[in-house]
This record gives structure tokens, C-alpha cells and sequence, in this order.
């Protein structure tokens, strides 16, 4: 995977670095256990590629798909177009206490071998997915039945490991739900 352009990216000093190319880190659980909202240098670094600094100017997302309309929103048009949103979220990496697995089965494990840190406790703020959905004019047999039907999301800024692109789903249901949770973030605050 080329990281010609990659952008060298801060790894606070209280992070054990598995990786450097993709950067990925985690920080001992025990510092990590003193906060109830996880500091900046002790939040987890988890990427599947290089990491891109993007230019919130040009930078846009996209909605398309069973859409009555697309919408295309710059970082500044998604916040002045709908309310903010703030939740408070834990968030881990699948791979999480990986090496504890390996040494239990007494075997290795496929990927990085993760110890019991990558977990972080963060205040998102941003945009309701529901908001935006609603927007851009769900059709009716869409909302009608939601079974099976899901929101895909999809970045071609960075290749993946796998892929030239990165990419993820949730339940539809799940996006609408009215209390629900589910943003389009652009701020975590620790």
C-alpha cells in the first residue's frame, strides 16, 4: 500500500505503537481506566490505511441511493443545514484483547495483537443521519420496509488494506430510529 503521501500522524507517548504504516495504538488499560471521558493521548489509534488530512473547504460527503434527491454537503454546509447533536459513546475495535485470545488458545491470531486498550469513551458531536436521510427524501416503499435495508457508507479519500476504499453498514431502522443515536460526527471531544 503506498504511503508516498500519507500524513505523518501525532502518537502521544503514552500509546504503544503496534504499527506505524498504518499507525495503529493502543494505550495501557490502566491509564485508560482513571477517566471517565478518554484524553486525547490516551484515545486509541486504529486506521486501515494511510491517513489523509482533509481540507474542510473542499472536502464533501454525499447522499445517494433510494434517495428522491442527492445531496452533497461540505463540513460547513452539513452544520449550518441541521441541528447539532451530542452523545456520549464507547467505542472499540473488534480486534480488542486479540493477544489475551492468542495466548489462551495457545496459537497466534490473525492481525494486530491488540491488548486490552483499544477502547475510548467520547463525546461526538455532529448531525443526526436521520436528519440528513429524511433530507434527501427517503422513498415511500423504502420507509414502508425497512427489513433488510441498510445505510451503506463508503470513503475513497485513502485505499484500505483490502481495498481502494473503506466501507460499512447499518441497519436502516437503526439510522431512522427517532431516538437514536447515529451521527454524522465531525468533532469527538475528550
Amino acid at each position: 500500500m503506498p504511503y508516498e503521501s500519507h500524513q505523518p500522524h501525532y502518537a502521544s507517548v503514552f500509546l504503544d505503537i503496534k504499527n506505524r504504516e498504518p499507525l495503529n495504538a493502543e494505550p495501557d488499560v490502566a491509564a485508560l481506566i482513571e477517566f471517565p471521558h478518554t484524553p486525547d493521548d490516551l484515545t486509541y489509534c486504529r486506521n486501515h490505511g494511510p491517513i489523509t488530512v482533509l481540507d474542510e473547504e473542499t472536502f464533501t460527503i454525499k447522499v445517494d441511493g433510494e434517495v428522491q434527491t442527492e445531496l452533497k454537503f461540505t463540513l460547513d454546509g452539513l452544520r449550518r443545514s441541521f441541528p447539532h447533536a451530542s452523545i456520549v459513546a464507547a467505542m472499540q475495535c473488534a480486534g480488542n484483547r486479540r493477544s489475551t485470545m492468542a495466548r489462551k488458545k495457545g496459537r497466534d491470531t490473525e492481525g494486530i495483537p491488540w491488548g486490552e486498550g483499544v477502547v475510548s469513551n467520547l463525546r461526538w458531536t455532529g448531525v443526526r443521519l436521520r436528519d440528513v436521510l429524511l433530507a434527501a427524501g427517503l422513498a415511500q416503499d423504502v420507509l414502508q420496509s425497512q427489513d433488510g435495508m441498510h445505510v451503506c457508507f463508503c470513503s475513497h479519500v485513502a485505499p484500505c488494506e483490502d481495498n481502494t476504499f473503506f466501507g460499512g453498514s447499518i441497519p436502516l431502522a437503526k439510522a431512522l430510529d427517532e431516538g437514536g443515536d447515529v451521527l454524522i460526527a465531525y468533532e469527538a471531544s475528550r
